[in-house]
């Protein structure tokens, strides 16, 4: 058989019974065990349980195991192993239970199933733990205490009400495993916690214990939460802070994966020689300070963090992150070790987004930082450095991005693009010339009593050029001694304005509407419409080639601090020498971003 089933039943029991000793210096079959469990027996709550964590945290009363060596019988234990396998009716326990001094044997494993501890379980100097819980609810805390020696426990489909601590002394060899498990806190203890005060004598025993407490563990084990929750305490008017704590412990390896940790939890100084893994977890807060994990082989995602979640815990062990750090020099030089440990770690691993997106909240916390300063103690450097935190991350997020500063380096150039083509709109320009001359023109046809024919000519003759006409008349004079290549490139560059195909939609135009003042009035409207149209089209083409001379004019200066061929009045010229030193530093500032992202 691999495994043994090692199971605690006993029925309801109300009021304390008469005093009973417990077993002591003894061998025990697990029926023996049965038989005890399921009889009402009971551990006293007396004098002689002082120092006993199960008589201060039970209601009910408890009973020991002391000194007992346990053993296993197939003959009549092996029906819990197929309990365990196939599941079976929820079984109650309304007592505490306590090992004290025990022995469990090496080579089987004690299963657990569909059972409800209803009061404290605890383990104290005892050995050879091998346990494994499936689908069993914990109201009472539990807790392996000093000199305990445990191999493992495992927990799948369990419920833990009141916490679970491996206090100081205790220890686990092999690993500690919780799948698909929740930690919660029942509110009405938190509220009037039920305990027997006059038990304590030894240490500081919380009334309410830790939601999970691994104290100062220094025997290394693999520790792993897999699908658990841990959910808040939402009566926090009391004097209990729950938390998960881990701080001050070795591991060989420490693992959440896809939990929900709505308290915060404390990683402060762990040590974790193989791999730390914290991966698609949700987290309220996390301490993180002065971790020794193997960066190359961490898993752990920045979107657990991001948000401010990384704090640091004060001496009254309450958690401090983001703007609340920034009052007090040490917290803040211990939060930013937190941010650079982890920096590290992404860059170790060459996880280069999440190290960026680190280094943006870090960056941010320092510009809050040096802005208290700043108000606290003015001075020209802090309030340097302050301000260069604060351009770096409206234009780069502090050199990380070098694309945000290339869109400002575009909308810099547009908001001088706009101011050009304002300041220049009037300038005169041969664009501006040919749309004075064709409007002049084509105001002729309606007031001068002009053709299509006169405009086509008007158009063709404008600022038409005496060597063009010379050009042409030696070209055709000439060709069949010239080049087929010269001819045609010298015939298209002497053309005129209104070429064959064009003028012969304005002799059209003239057959088909005739005078403007000859025509009817359905007419008149479609030549209003067409020539409208035409007009708003060359007025278009004008537009555009102006918000083309305009940006070409800015990224001119921009880039270069030149003036181009463009014409620049005495404002314009001012605007161009303030864009040029724009873009010298916003350029600057991208090439650094841009060489420094490619480095890393």
């Amino acid at each position: 058989m691999k495994h043994l089933l090692f199971v605690f039943l006993c029925c309801v029991f109300s009021g304390y019974p008469l005093p009973l000793s417990a077993e002591v210096n003894t061998n025990m079959s697990l029926n023996d065990l049965y038989t005890h469990l399921l009889s009402d027996e009971l551990y006293p709550i007396d004098k002689t349980t002082v120092g006993h964590s199960p008589a201060y945290y039970a209601l009910r009363g408890f009973y020991a195991f002391q000194h007992v060596q346990f053993e296993f019988q197939r003959s009549t234990d092996e029906f819990w192993d197929k309990r365990y396998l196939n599941g079976g009716d929820t079984l109650i326990v309304n007592k505490g239970i306590a090992f004290e001094n025990c022995h469990f044997p090496e080579v089987f494993w004690f299963l657990f199933r569909s059972m409800v501890f209803n009061e404290t379980i605890s383990f104290v100097q005892t050995d050879n733990i091998r346990f494994k819980f499936k689908d069993c609810v914990f109201k009472g805390p539990v807790q392996l205490r000093i000199g305990t020696m445990g191999q493992f426990m495992e927990f799948e489909n369990c419920v833990f009400e009141r916490g679970f601590e491996i206090l100081e002394g205790a220890q686990l060899a092999e690993f500690l495993l919780f799948k698909n498990c929740t930690f919660r806190y029942q509110e009405d203890f938190i509220k009037d916690p039920k305990v027997h005060k006059d038990q304590y004598n030894i240490g500081e025993i919380l009334p309410c214990p830790r939601y999970f407490y691994f104290a100062n563990n220094t025997q290394e084990l693999d520790c792993t939460f897999l699908q658990c929750a841990f959910l808040p305490v939402k009566d926090t008017s009391g004097p209990y802070f729950f938390y998960i704590d881990l701080s001050h412990s070795m591991f060989k390896s420490l693992e959440f994966t896809n939990c929900s940790i709505e308290v915060p939890i404390n990683l402060s100084f762990i040590s974790v020689a193989n791999q730390f893994k914290l991966f698609a977890t949700s987290l309220r807060s996390i301490a993180a300070e002065a971790m020794n994990i193997n960066s190359s082989n961490a898993k752990i995602d920045w979107d657990n963090f991001k948000g401010y979640k990384l704090q640091v815990t004060t001496n009254d062990k309450k958690f401090v992150g983001g703007k609340g750090v920034i009052h007090d020099k040490y917290l803040f030089e211990t939060l930013i070790s937190t941010y650079a440990l982890l920096y590290q770690s992404y860059k170790e691993q060459g996880n280069r987004l999440s190290a960026n997106s680190c280094y943006v909240e870090w960056k941010d916390l320092e510009s809050a930082y040096l802005k208290e300063r700043l108000m606290i103690q003015p001075d020209i450097n802090t309030w340097f450095s302050w301000f260069m935190d604060v351009f770096l991350r409206f234009f780069c997020d502090y050199g990380t991005n070098p694309f945000k500063s290339l869109v400002w380096s575009f909308i810099v150039m547009g908001i001088f693009t706009v101011l050009y083509f304002i300041l220049l709109w009037n300038h005169d320009t041969t664009e501006h010339q040919d749309i004075r001359f064709i409007l002049h023109t084509f105001g002729s046809y309606f007031t001068a009593d002009k053709s299509f024919i006169d405009i086509a000519n008007q158009l063709s003759s404008y600022k038409e050029e005496n060597n063009g006409q010379a050009l042409r008349s030696y070209i055709l004079d000439n060709k069949s001694n010239l080049p087929l290549y010269y001819t045609l490139f010298s015939l298209r560059m002497s053309m005129r304005r209104i070429h064959f195909p064009l003028y012969r939609i304005y002799v059209y135009a003239d057959k088909i509407f005739g005078l403007w003042k000859e025509a009817s009035e359905l007419k008149k409207k479609v030549i209003q419409s067409i020539i409208g149209i035409w007009l708003f089209t060359l007025m278009l083409k004008v537009l555009i080639i102006r918000i083309f001379d305009a940006f070409t004019m800015s990224l001119n200066s921009f880039s270069t601090l030149g003036y181009g061929e463009l014409p620049a009045n005495e404002w314009v010229r001012y605007l161009t020498i303030i864009e040029g030193f724009i873009g010298w530093f916003l350029l600057s500032i991208f090439s650094v971003a841009l060489i420094s992202q490619i480095i890393q």
